[in-house]
């Protein structure tokens, strides 16, 4: 009897990624929110205040951009990795990472420099759980 044949569901990942940035991209360019941090407004708070949403939703969607590396932020060293909710498309940064011995393992047996890597998570948030 044969076997039925696995689901690859990286390509349904990878759409549903881009999906999510392409969102996120949109909203920004709509609440202008580019323009408000280039006039100044470089906080959550600040570019709450400036763009008329809320200050959580602010921070979703500039923690979103900064995951895009459409924005950074000042003193990061951009590494980090992210716990995203795949029905709010919240965005939670994860500071640690086990995943440093490993990029210097492989940096040493393939004889690469500046091995890095991006890890995303992907589960439901408390609030959305509720």
């Amino acid at each position: 009897m044969s076997e039925k044949p696995r689901l690859d569901t990286t390509r349904l990942q990878k759409i549903a990624q881009a999906y999510w940035e392409s969102a996120a991209f949109m909203a920004a360019v709509e609440l202008e929110i580019f323009t408000a941090i280039a006039h100044g407004h470089d906080t959550i708070p600040a570019v709450a205040k400036a763009t008329g949403i809320s200050e959580r939703n602010a921070e979703r969607l500039l923690t979103a951009l900064t995951a895009m590396t459409l924005l950074t932020r000042e003193g990061d060293d951009g590494h980090h990795h992210h716990l995203v909710c795949q029905r709010c498309s919240g965005v939670v940064e994860i500071a640690e990472c086990a995943m440093r011995e490993l990029d210097n393992r492989i940096a040493a047996n393939s004889g690469f420099t500046a091995v890095t890597h991006k890890l995303e998570f992907f589960g439901i948030c408390p609030e959305c759980q509720s």
